[in-house]
């Protein structure tokens, strides 16, 4: 198994995307890893959106100027909702 440090050392920045459909099965691991990972006080207040639909990506390209959006057969969102976010008090 690979350490992190070797992890981010082979890491890799995908320049062009396929319009190839991807599994449903690796979508469903992306999911679970964002589901199991770890949060302050295990809040978990981490949502996970996955866009598909022509639709969808059609409001998703209004929020941002991503032009892979586009071409992409899937786009998975993930964002938090901050009413439920641990914070940790000021110290001054």
């Amino acid at each position: 198994m690979k350490t992190f440090l070797e992890l981010a050392h082979d890491r890799y920045s995908v320049r062009k995307i396929s319009s190839r459909p991807v599994e449903e099965e690796k979508i469903e691991k992306i999911i679970e890893a964002g589901v199991i990972a770890p949060t302050a006080t295990n809040a978990q207040p981490v949502r996970i959106f996955v866009l598909k639909t022509q639709e969808a990506k059609e409001k998703l390209l209004k929020a941002t100027s991503f032009p892979f959006v586009k071409t992409a057969p899937v786009s998975i969102i993930v964002g938090s909702c901050s009413s439920e976010a641990w914070l940790t008090s000021s110290h001054d």
